[in-house]
């Protein structure tokens, strides 16, 4: 039969591919939202079986075509999902990635290059230019589900790019650029709707925030093969432009060949409309890969089998992490004084299978075993992670085999995305539009440590999911590379995903303009953070953002307006062009670049100097391995000398002045974008961080002296939290108040008064007799908050529980469980307010 395979309109086609009724799998589709449904045909693997004819055939097309007009650049940003550091081959990884290395050989690579920790923040400011407090996503929207979080309705915590922001998608489409996006949105808001299925609002849409046309996940991950196995009677959501679309899905589908093909049946599309007259195009390439779960064609899988497979099972994580770093020193990547952060302290040591650590790594793919007397059965989640030899894994030997095999697996959805990336640029090419195309290449975070454990072992046993080591990447297994392994793709960085330490912000960037190719490339460590490319693709357009550029983000700043829009953010990043054309060495010198997410203890400030030096003051525990995770103090590390932020170079001691400097700044920033603090050291993304008998949690207020700073500290009820102090510096009001999901309610007598006594009292010397106050729940039915201890007194001042009951203070949480406290703080210069978090007797 004669099809178009690019085109809607027969009479609009120049391209008709002759295939064979088996070449294209049609599907019957209903794409359904709120008002629409019809029937839709699905190319499932055609793009992936006539890639090779398509391609050949593209230049009959544009050898009718005479351009004209609008000569500005196409744009191209290639967004990666969940790539560490040290994965693209240009940065050190061993990975072969043909199409990214082309464009690094005439480009710019950016080794000092900084996105949001996690996915959402970083999508948001990469479209907007605008600081995540600002636009929306202060926090991811899945903590904001609580109905207790205090983030929830403050400006900036919408859970959502917010309309505070106009997109650079839609200030160049009206500008006159058609406008594309492929992959994963992660960006709207979600309405609950009869029989507790969730659609997007109106309003969210890619479509609604400027982009001609679109296609991809909704989500912010799903099954690559559009399984409907993820979760119980949850399909993967697809969209095209502004329909959600459910599917019986060709038996071949892979979302990652479905990006590829709708960006290229995109920018055909809009060529054959122009009628001959030249218009630029971006296009937002957002593909799930290397996203978990670890899935991909079965050709991949065997490629990655024979290519990694022996030399990840000889090597393991600690000799890859090792090579990748031996390979950036020598290519002058990363600083000559570097060196590697020690493993994670829960990893064992790949060449040492009696390192008694491997126990826990063998629990998790193990039976549970049966416990008559606490009614607990025998369940064998063993069944689903069957070794090579087809029988359960019991040994540490056959385990490492696994985790080779799901390394080699990730490396080969590596070099599917470079394949993809190729498909692009030859089409590129043969359309005539190569030369003329800005690419951007950036990882969205740095690599991701989740891995399958036991919070998530029985709801994969009950879906059925089979991590057979046969199965392992195909459909149906549901896997992703663990801890291990991601301090291997972060290499030679501290962190991972969802931490404001490097490695889990810093991540690879390469910039590239055939038009202007720089011969051989080059590489940069200048300070550039991901709001610079939404600003650097406007200059090259010459589209003036409505509100223009600011050094520093602040709410105050959110004055300008745009059409419908009010209260517009202006640009917070910076030009690159002149780093690309080498006319500078810089472009945010002496700067502050400030970083937080979730209200945790994860914040940081990088700084520039005029030597090219990078400084950064981080504060950022939970998850890291080192020390205590609940009472990390801000630590500072000169970059440019050594990239590891191990505590052993922590550099406090021997710079105190900068130190203080970066932290007024740090609170500076804070204060301008709204930061609403939980510092909770429950968790940090999923990393459980709660200790076995006692941790201690630091809330560093130094020069907190503007106005109060809040923050909640959320314990278990077998828990107790404790406040007190580690200094007599303290000055300024100050009050205690304790939080429930119905209300606030203020357990401190007097209100403010009570906590500023408490910070003035000196630190007892009796470690049985500490100065403070704690705050408790009961374990009866009807939990009590309540003052346990009255070690605080003042002037002859003491706050009793008796004083709080006789002015009505106390309440009580009736749902249990859980409870918070939050504290407000103003002082006037240094102090150090500690929680204690004990397990109760």
């Amino acid at each position: 039969m004669l099809y178009c395979l690019l085109c809607n309109i027969p009479t609009q086609c120049f391209i008709l591919l002759a295939l064979g009724d088996n070449d294209i799998v049609f599907k019957k589709s209903i794409i359904e939202d709120k008002k629409t449904i019809k029937e839709k045909r699905l190319l499932g693997d055609a793009f992936k079986q006539t890639r090779r004819l398509l391609l050949a055939s593209i230049p009959l097309l544009w050898s009718t075509l005479s351009f004209a007009a609008d000569e500005r650049p196409n744009v191209v940003v290639l967004f990666v999902d969940d790539a560490g550091y040290s994965d693209f081959s240009g940065f050190g990884g061993e990975a072969d990635m043909p199409a990214l290395d082309s464009l690094a050989d005439i480009g710019l690579k950016m080794t000092n290059f900084r996105t949001m920790p996690t996915c959402s923040p970083s999508r948001s400011v990469l479209l907007s230019g605008v600081d995540n407090h600002l636009n929306g996503l202060g926090t991811m929207q899945g903590q904001l589900r609580n109905p207790a979080n205090p983030q929830r309705g403050n400006p900036g915590y919408e859970g959502y790019m917010n309309k505070q922001v106009v997109s650079v998608a839609r200030l160049l489409k009206d500008s006159g650029y058609h406008t594309y996006m492929t992959g994963k949105w992660h960006l709207g808001i979600e309405e609950e709707i009869d029989g507790g299925q969730t659609l997007f609002n109106d309003g969210w849409w890619p479509k609604d925030r400027g982009f001609e046309h679109s296609y991809g996940m909704l989500e912010g991950g799903g099954e690559h093969f559009g399984s409907c196995e993820r979760e119980e009677g949850h399909c993967t959501r697809f969209f095209e432009d502004d329909e959600v679309i459910t599917r019986d899905l060709p038996a071949d589908y892979f979302s990652g060949y479905a990006h590829t093909q709708k960006a290229i049946e995109f920018i055909n599309r809009g060529i054959t409309q122009d009628n001959g007259e030249r218009k630029p195009f971006f296009l937002y390439y957002a593909d799930t890969m290397v996203h978990e779960p670890l899935q991909i064609p079965d050709e991949y899988i065997q490629r990655g089998m024979d290519k990694y497979y022996d030399l990840y099972l000889a090597k393991g994580w600690d000799g890859i992490r090792q090579d990748r770093f031996d390979r950036m020193i020598a290519a002058n990547l990363i600083p000559a004084g570097s060196t590697l952060p020690d493993r994670h302290r829960s990893l064992p040591a790949w060449n040492d299978e009696s390192d008694p650590k491997w126990a826990n790594e063998l629990r998790i793919v193990s039976d549970q075993a049966a416990d008559p007397d606490n009614n607990v059965p025998h369940i064998p989640y063993g069944d689903m992670w069957l070794g090579s030899d087809g029988q359960k894994i019991t040994t540490v030997t056959e385990l490492k085999k696994t985790l080779a095999k799901k390394m080699a697996i990730y490396t080969s959805m590596l070099e599917f995305y470079d394949d993809r990336v190729g498909d692009m640029i030859t089409f590129l090419k043969q359309s005539g539009e190569y030369e003329n195309t800005v690419f951007f290449y950036v990882s969205d975070n740095g690599g991701e440590a989740r891995q399958v454990d036991f919070s998530t072992r029985h709801s994969m046993y009950r879906r059925g999911i089979d991590n057979s080591f046969a199965n392992l990447g195909r459909r149906g297994s549901f896997i992703s590379n663990g801890r291990g392994w991601a301090e291997a793709n972060n290499a030679p960085l501290w962190g991972t995903k969802a931490l404001v330490t490097e490695g889990g912000s810093r991540v690879p960037a390469l910039m590239a303009y055939p038009k202007q190719p720089i011969s051989g490339g080059k590489t940069s460590t200048a300070l550039t953070h991901v709001s610079d490319i939404p600003t650097t693709i406007l200059k090259y357009a010459n589209v003036e953002h409505p509100v223009g550029m600011v050094d520093q983000p602040s709410h105050a700043n959110c004055t300008g307006t745009y059409a419908e829009r009010t209260n517009v953010c202006p640009l917070n990043g910076k030009d690159l062009r002149g780093l690309y054309a080498g006319d500078t060495n810089s472009v945010r010198a002496g700067e502050p670049l400030s970083m937080e997410i979730f209200g945790y203890q994860n914040q940081a400030l990088w700084m520039e100097n005029a030597a090219g030096e990078t400084w950064k003051i981080v504060k950022s525990g939970l998850g890291t391995g080192y020390g205590n995770p609940l009472s990390e103090p801000w630590r500072i590390f000169n970059l440019s000398q050594n990239l590891s932020e191990h505590p052993a170079n922590d550099l406090a001691a021997s710079e105190p002045a900068k130190l203080k400097e970066m932290i007024a700044m740090y609170n500076t920033y804070e204060r301008n974008v709204g930061v609403v603090g939980l510092r909770s050291p429950t968790k940090a993304g999923d990393e459980a961080v709660e200790p076995d008998t006692e941790a201690v949690y630091t809330i560093n207020v130094t020069n907190k002296s503007d106005q109060p700073d809040t923050f909640a500290i959320t314990c278990h009820s077998s828990w107790e939290c404790a406040l007190s102090t580690e200094s007599t510096t303290a000055r300024g009001d100050a009050g205690l108040l304790a939080v429930t999901p119905e209300k606030t309610i203020t357990l401190a007598g007097n209100e403010s008064a009570s906590l500023n006594v408490i910070l003035q009292v000196p630190a007892s010397t009796d470690k049985d007799k500490p100065n403070n106050t704690v705050v408790e729940v009961n374990s009866d039915a009807n939990p009590q908050y309540s003052f346990t201890e009255t070690l605080i007194t003042r002037a002859a001042q003491t706050v009793s529980t008796d004083a709080l009951a006789d002015s009505g203070k106390s309440s009580s949480n009736g749902g249990g469980g859980s409870f918070s406290i939050e504290v407000l703080l103003m002082l006037l210069f240094g102090s150090a307010t500690m929680i204690v978090i004990r397990r109760k007797r």
